[in-house]
């Protein structure tokens, strides 16, 4: 069986990068760029998991924010990965 463990919350990747300029206290920029030369139009856009299977089977329901995985992911003090603003 494949399971998804995922949180059932879409974000974008503009939102990811808005959470971790706020987390960090970094003053970067955000840019948008266009895609590469080549992309498909097929290629998949969105991406959003469904943990229903793994509910069914198991009871578990993962429950783990944005915020809360990134916290983790890049340690407790996120102002000290970023320079001082100038």
């Amino acid at each position: 069986e494949i399971l998804n463990i995922c949180y059932t919350r879409e974000h974008s990747i503009h939102e990811l990068a808005e959470v971790i300029v706020e987390m960090t206290g970094s003053c970067s920029r955000i840019d948008h760029i266009e895609p590469p030369r080549g992309r498909y139009d097929f290629e998949v856009e969105r991406r959003i998991g469904n943990a229903q299977k793994l509910r069914q089977l198991t009871g578990y329901a993962p429950g783990t924010t944005l915020e809360e995985g990134l916290k983790v992911v890049l340690g407790g003090d996120l102002a000290r990965m970023v320079p001082e603003c100038a």
